[in-house]
């Protein structure tokens, strides 16, 4: 009898801001699935339309498994945050979401650095 796969990590999101900075940064981590986007979306996005920022910066080095709903999610940030004419950048990218976002053509929009 083979193993069960562990349980994959709920997705989760840690919004932080140094004070008095102009910048917020959203760590997104767990397993996200394409039912979880617009809920994260939302979240994020009622938090920066109501501050004074100017950067958005999404910390992914907690992510599992990224997938085609990261990428969704990140692209759909891009545009909303483009649409409140703030800057985004994607942080502690895997490899793999890299890659990821290469094939989706999304790698230049969806600027990244691995720090890890």
């Amino acid at each position: 009898m083979a193993a069960a796969d562990p349980p994959a990590a709920k997705p989760a999101i840690v919004l932080r801001s140094p004070p008095s900075a102009r910048t917020i940064v959203v760590a997104i981590g767990g397993h996200i699935e394409r039912g979880d986007v617009i809920a994260l979306c939302d979240r994020i996005m009622a938090v920066l339309e109501t501050s004074n920022t100017s950067t958005l910066i999404c910390d992914v080095g907690c992510l599992v498994k990224p997938n085609a709903a990261v990428v969704d999610l990140l692209a759909r940030l891009k545009v909303m945050a483009r649409r409140l004419d703030r800057g985004m950048r994607v942080t502690n990218s895997s490899r793999y979401l890299q890659e990821l976002l290469e094939l989706c053509g999304l790698s230049d929009v969806l600027s990244s650095s691995t720090d890890s």
